[in-house]
């Protein structure tokens, strides 16, 4: 048999644990991929993919969280087929293969399936930590998977990352969050990581009604239920840009040809001047009086009418005509307006039917439509506009309190 027919290629070891299973910490970790890769080194160990090599290596760790002191890469010879050992030319075997029936080691993790979960949870609930953290690990690190991700930093925070200043924690949080992860969105801006303004709008926006707030004393204090939910958490929970851009185009909703991030590229002098007309009937409370001004300045310039009777019905809090010329600015290109009405569907606010399809669309639109600065959602933020997070300082208050 020539030499180049033959490489070493690493298989389960199936070591049996004593029952009993260790928590390892990062360092630990650090130190068994350390031995690993001496192990592959000195032992000339190939592997085919990443997949493959971290298959071997959680092989590798899980010995020694089962109680092997010592842990071993375990490998066999594989022959080509077509060489010395056999006529096929093309296809890999070992040799353990060529004497025996019997599937070949068993592939790296491709995707998320019920089994692997089941196992997850089962670890959780059985106090096997270690084990659990090891394998979700795993998960995130072969598939990207957000539920997994999230299971894992509730993990990690529950085993001790009440310091505040676990970076691990912190960055899976920040990637579930730009996975869409609504819940982590919010807890960016409650951990205070990466910009925390930009993320607890996006968290209002598409949890206005706060129903996945997920505050900072609930995080230090979580539990092992916390954790497993996170394996089970619906899509709802998530926001999916493909998926609201194929229900933009559903239902018809495109990015307008003309775009408005803030109030500066759509008044003028003589709208400041019916504005302060308007005002001025609104501080005699003449609600008459000021809606006809407000009127007329819609019918002269309908962008910024749209915008400024938004203002004006939110703080006078008739959510149904606040609701009206917030849909009526998003379609003439208002990128405020656009994140607004995503959450005035999301939750049915001003007598809107509900819809998370609409409300997804409207979201991507917006999203498609701001800058690099964000500045729609910065104006949003200014003007404080969002459904259920109410102006004190509105026409509502003044009139009631005068």
């Amino acid at each position: 048999m020539k030499k180049k027919d033959k490489v070493r290629k690493a298989v389960p070891s199936n070591y049996v644990s004593n029952g009993e299973q260790r928590n390892v910490s990062y360092g630990e970790l650090a130190e068994l991929e350390n031995m690993f890769n001496e192990q592959v080194k000195k032992f000339r160990i190939s592997f085919d993919s990443k997949e493959e090599r971290d298959e071997a290596l959680f092989d590798f760790t899980q010995q020694y969280i089962n109680g092997n002191d010592n842990p071993k890469v375990n490998y066999v010879d594989v022959y080509t087929k077509g060489s010395a050992a056999s006529g096929n030319p093309g296809v890999t075997v070992s040799n353990t293969e060529l004497n025996k029936a019997g599937g070949p080691p068993k592939a790296p993790i491709q995707a998320i399936d019920a089994v692997k979960l089941t196992t997850i949870e089962q670890h959780l609930n059985n106090g096997r930590l270690g084990q659990a953290m090891l394998e979700l690990e795993n998960v995130v690190n072969m598939t990207g998977d957000t539920r997994c991700r999230v299971a894992l930093y509730r993990l990690l925070q529950y085993m001790g990352g009440n310091s505040g200043n676990n970076k691990d924690i912190d960055h899976h949080v920040l990637l579930a969050a730009k996975n869409g992860h609504i819940c982590s969105m919010n807890l960016v801006y409650e951990l205070f990581i990466s910009d925390i303004m930009y993320w607890g709008r996006l968290s209002d926006i598409l949890d206005p009604e706060g129903v996945l707030t997920y505050d900072r004393d609930h995080f230090k204090n979580i539990g092992i239920a916390d954790i497993i939910d996170a394996l089970h958490e619906p899509d709802s929970h998530y926001y999916n840009a493909a998926t609201a851009e194929q229900q933009a185009a559903k239902l018809g909703i495109k990015v307008p040809a003309t775009l408005h991030r803030n109030e500066f590229t759509f008044i003028n002098k003589q709208d400041q001047k019916l504005l302060k007309q308007a005002r001025g009937f609104m501080l005699k409370r003449d609600k008459v009086s000021a809606e006809a001004i407000y009127d007329k300045l819609e019918s002269l310039n309908p962008t910024y009418g749209a915008f400024a009777k938004s203002l004006v019905y939110h703080s006078l809090e008739e959510y149904d005509k606040f609701a009206e010329n917030v849909k009526k600015g998003a379609e003439l290109g208002i990128v405020t307006h656009m994140y607004i009405l995503s959450a005035i569907y999301r939750c049915g606010f001003g007598g809107v039917m509900k819809s998370p399809d609409v409300a997804d669309a409207w979201f991507w639109v917006a999203t498609q439509s701001d800058d690099q600065n964000s500045s729609g959602l910065e104006t949003l933020n200014f003007y404080d506009l969002l459904p259920l997070k109410f102006c004190l300082w509105g026409w509502r208050h003044y009139f009631d309190n005068p």
